[in-house]
């Protein structure tokens, strides 16, 4: 969900949760696990990597999103579908790794094989 644009922007919030900060997949052909892996905060962002249930036809629509400052939810267009569910600091590269998306110092997404995983 996209703020408003407007600096007065406040998001909803009841006890602290902030329902448009929900994670969503698709709900076909079958759903039958879908939640959040990890968060880390990075590059000015709090990344957040998604996963669906490891079964064949379990649906799309997870990834690696990203929370700005203004509470601006976003799904990035690179996202590789899968069940990953695990992030970390690459310290030599500066470079974060959320399964197989790679993200640098300046939130650039790069999806494919992390240098983890080997060639």
């Amino acid at each position: 969900m996209e703020s408003s644009g407007n600096s007065d922007y406040i998001a909803l919030q009841i006890s602290g949760v902030v329902p448009h900060l929900s994670a969503r997949a698709d709900m076909a052909p079958i759903r039958t696990e879908h939640g959040i892996g990890a968060l880390m905060p990075w590059s000015g962002r709090l990344w957040m990597p998604t996963y669906l249930s490891n079964r064949i036809l379990s649906g799309g629509g997870n990834g690696p999103f990203e929370i700005s400052e203004d509470l601006t939810l976003r799904r990035r267009p690179e996202c590789v579908e899968g069940c990953f569910a695990y992030c970390m600091m690459h310290g030599p590269t500066h470079q974060i790794i959320i399964g197989p998306h790679v993200i640098d110092s300046e939130g650039t997404v790069a999806p494919g094989r992390s240098p983890m995983m080997g060639a």
